[in-house]
């Protein structure tokens, strides 16, 4: 009897998902997926006494009840535009992927790399995410990476600050003019340049301060580097890879170009069909078929 309520209780995570576009209901997503995994070794097994004594037909009729329940969620889930997916080895370079056909595969060429082997954004390309108007060099910067920007800053008596980071830096889900370097130009004291740039780490931070800084080419008053815990997950295999780009964008989300086993792929689709050969069971037991 307590299989109805079980089927019941997946249709939960859905209504979450509609409401997750503020922070209280992400909070109650949150509790919710939390609640739901602590209560289901509990339900299962209250549910499986149960089954052992019911009669056949509330058997079968629960039995049905629980199958025609997750054809709803995967049905509704799949009308909502989500696809199958998993995740790969996110602390190694690889974040959520959508499993599609390698046929299928389209990528957005929204992320470029130069010859110093630094990553930035091509300009009119949009990401999954927002972004501000880019500068000349592919930054979300109002201010253009010249130093007779810093020097006309000077003169009117501001501090410059350089900022290097990843999306916390770049403001990710921020809209225009609200991430917390360009919220900094609000004040009069400052004027603040953003180097960041999503998905990157610290090979690539180190890449920005030889360009920019070592060189000579910009001199700011102070370069602030911001590091969050996810920057040092490639260390220290990652190696900077002049003219390839570090991230592939893609229908089935972002793509690291290297992956753990050392290689650097140099098109979306060679990337795709190693994650697909090595962490999908039909990869794995089809021997990598995906070629």
């Amino acid at each position: 009897m307590h299989l109805p309520m079980l089927s019941a209780l997946l249709t939960l995570p859905i209504i979450a998902a509609i409401l997750n576009s503020s922070m209280v209901a992400w909070i109650f997503s949150s509790a919710l997926r939390i609640a739901l995994v602590a209560l289901l070794p509990v339900l299962c097994y209250r549910a499986f006494i149960h089954f052992k004594t019911a009669p056949v037909a509330i058997r079968w009729l629960s039995v049905g009840l629980l199958v025609t329940g997750l054809i709803i969620i995967e049905f509704t889930l799949r009308k909502a535009g989500a696809a199958p997916c998993i995740i790969v080895a996110y602390e190694s370079g690889c974040p959520l992927v959508n499993v599609i056909p390698p046929a299928q595969l389209q990528e957005q060429k929204a992320m470029q790399c130069d010859s110093f082997g630094i990553n930035t954004f091509c300009k009119g390309i949009v990401p999954e995410f927002k972004v501000a108007p880019l500068n000349s060099d592919g930054f979300r910067c109002a201010h253009e990476f010249t130093q007779q920007v810093i020097d006309s800053a000077h003169r009117a008596g501001k501090k410059v600050l350089f900022f290097i980071g990843d999306s916390w830096t770049y403001g990710m889900n921020a809209d225009s003019g609200k991430c917390y370097v360009s919220l900094l130009n609000a004040d009069s004291q400052y004027l603040a340049m953003n180097a960041g740039i999503a998905g990157t780490d610290l090979p690539q931070y180190r890449a920005i301060v030889k360009r920019y800084i070592a060189s000579g080419q910009l001199k700011p008053d102070h370069v602030i580097v911001c590091i969050s815990r996810n920057d040092l997950k490639h260390i220290p295999d990652r190696v900077l890879t002049p003219n390839i780009p570090m991230v592939y964008y893609t229908n089935a989300g972002g793509l690291y170009s290297f992956q753990q086993n050392g290689q650097v792929y140099t098109t979306a689709a060679d990337t795709y069909r190693f994650i697909l050969n090595n962490y999908t069971l039909v990869g794995i037991l089809g021997d990598h078929r995906y070629t």
